[in-house]
């Protein structure tokens, strides 16, 4: 058996079938146009106001993909893009920015 499985995608690497969805609690989590692929976070962290998350994605990964917002939280960095957080009532907005932008 090979490990051509799981995909660990960092926050440089590109994924052009990464999305964001948002559940009925507000919460953002990240997950796939590809529905027999499942997304594990498997790092996070701060570089200022920016959340950088790296991640794994694949048909036999445990689901983690929550992803863990705040009022810290202004531009999440995943998937060699970068993201512009908004609270907008209960709701997390998420919208692609240009990283020049900054």
């Amino acid at each position: 058996m090979f490990s051509c499985n799981v995909i660990k995608i960092a926050h440089f690497d590109n994924d052009a079938s990464l999305i964001f969805q948002n559940d009925d609690q507000g919460q953002i989590w990240l997950s796939t146009l590809n529905s027999a692929q499942q997304i594990n976070i498997i790092e996070l962290k701060y570089k200022g106001d920016t959340l950088v998350i790296n991640y794994e994605r694949g048909a036999f990964v445990s689901p983690n993909n929550i992803i863990p917002l705040n009022e810290k939280t202004k531009y999440l960095k995943c998937a060699n893009k970068l993201y512009r957080v908004e609270l907008s009532g209960e709701q997390y907005k998420i919208t692609e920015t240009k990283q020049n932008e900054l």
